[in-house]
């Protein structure tokens, strides 16, 4: 390996570091009215409060498939779905607004909304023209 190709790969593993720090740093800690909203087909069949325990099935077996959706402890996770590659399943859990688990083959989307903790905000902090 020749020096530029390291320092090609520093500059390509800086760039994803920036990267991931960046959209962690979007996401928003959770309050008491944040929701889990699941959609179908993009169009919403269940909002639910995230601080509330709950277990959601959503489809069926006659509908083309089924997921089971857990909401335990203010943690979000699709528990149990007969598709055929179980991404949703294996996906980790989520626990703050903006962050999703997404079944492809199901057409779901189970996600985390709701404002921002005390100090952050939704506000608009600027407009590009």
């Amino acid at each position: 390996m020749k020096p530029m190709d390291f320092a090609l790969m520093a500059a390509v593993l800086l760039a994803a570091a920036g990267l991931f720090l960046f959209n962690t740093s979007q996401l928003q800690e959770t309050t008491s009215d944040s929701r889990v909203v699941i959609y179908k087909d993009g169009a919403e069949i269940g909002s639910y409060l995230l601080g509330e325990d709950r277990t959601v099935t959503v489809g069926s077996v006659e509908d083309g498939g089924y997921n089971i959706v857990q909401i335990q402890n203010g943690v979000v996770n699709v528990i149990e779905a007969d598709c055929h590659d179980s991404v949703c399943v294996n996906t980790a859990a989520i626990t703050k607004v903006g962050q999703s688990i997404v079944c492809l083959p199901h057409r779901i989307i189970v996600t985390i909304e709701g404002t921002a903790d005390a100090g952050g905000g939704d506000e608009i902090d600027a407009i590009s023209q």
